[in-house]
């Protein structure tokens, strides 16, 4: 018998693409539709440029329409507050706000 695996293609944030974050976010690209956010832009640009994603230009621009929100950050204040700009910004009436937060 074959098995088949069933892949959902997602629209996925990732934020913080440090000695971590950035392998994890690559492996992202492979299979979903990705967009990232990171405080030193010229590594987002470059991240993007490589793999094919999205730069956001904020926490909260790049969570607007993700089905998952995942954060890779040194300290999980900077987590939360990384979260909580995307909150405390609002959202646009009927925009889509993500589904899972991973954190």
């Amino acid at each position: 018998m074959i098995h088949q695996r069933l892949i959902c293609r997602m629209r996925v944030t990732f934020v913080g693409l440090g000695a971590i974050g950035r392998p994890m976010a690559m492996h992202l690209t492979q299979r979903h539709e990705l967009t990232v956010y990171n405080r030193t832009t010229a590594r987002a640009t470059d991240f993007a440029r490589r793999y094919s994603a999205r730069v956001a230009d904020t926490p909260r621009q790049a969570a607007e329409g993700a089905d998952v929100v995942v954060t890779c950050l040194p300290t999980s204040r900077e987590g939360s507050a990384a979260w909580i700009q995307r909150i405390a910004g609002g959202s646009q009436a009927g925009s889509h706000a993500a589904r899972l937060y991973l954190g």
